[in-house]
């Protein structure tokens, strides 16, 4: 759902052609900031315990690599493409953000019973969590 938000958003921006319509995309796009937290809860039952932190360094340091590699690319396509479609740059994150829907569909599918347990990690409840 946050990312289908994401996408009306972004569609909302690039067909806007009156200053209400721009503003009414935020509203569209309200749920996508819930995109992530479902990402690493799921990315969390997938991985165990003993791992968890190695897996989110490593989607921290994607995610900002990914920041900066998409503000740079954007901003210098929007310039460059304004005079052909002034939406272009907006049309093309909409579709980027279909890469994570079809990622998401397939680690549903192939894990469908294992996320579907409600507690697929056991702790020993003994152990202390630090040490």
């Amino acid at each position: 759902i946050g990312l289908l938000s994401g996408i009306g958003a972004l569609v909302t921006m690039g067909t806007a052609t009156r200053t209400w319509i721009m503003m009414l995309a935020p509203v569209i796009g309200a749920m996508r900031g819930c995109v992530v937290p479902v990402i690493r809860s799921m990315l969390s039952k997938l991985t165990p315990p003993t791992q968890q932190g190695v897996l989110f360094s490593g989607v921290g340091i994607l995610e900002a690599v990914c920041t900066l590699v998409a503000s740079s690319l954007y901003n210098a396509l929007f310039p460059a493409t304004y005079h052909i479609s002034p939406g272009f740059c907006f049309y093309l994150m909409s579709v980027a953000l279909l890469i994570p829907i079809i990622l998401i569909i397939i680690l549903h599918v192939k894990n469908k019973s294992f996320l579907s347990q409600p507690n697929n990690v056991s702790i020993d409840e003994r152990r202390p969590l630090i040490r």
